[in-house]
């Protein structure tokens, strides 16, 4: 697992820096890893962490777009389930 957790941080690093020198950072959340590996040509034994989008933008958004264009609500702690 620590792995997985290096690289979730290396991730969150990445995301402060780019956001920093004003560039837009996305972690795409709405896919179904096991159809993304096939397509990238991905070993079943690799695990997909993230799928992200790295590039210049023309403004950063106020809120998440999942919840400005209703695709998810945000959700109260006592909703999210902790293992």
């Amino acid at each position: 697992k620590m792995g997985e957790y290096s690289v979730v941080c290396a991730i969150q690093n990445l995301w402060l820096m780019a956001r920093a020198y004003n560039v837009g950072l996305g972690w795409v959340s709405i896919l179904k890893p096991k159809k993304v590996k096939k397509i990238l040509g991905i070993d079943k034994k690799y695990k997909l962490v993230g799928y992200l989008t790295l590039g210049y933008v023309n403004e950063f958004l106020e809120e998440p777009e999942l919840l400005s264009k209703g695709w998810e609500k945000r959700r109260t702690l006592d909703e999210i389930q902790v293992i």
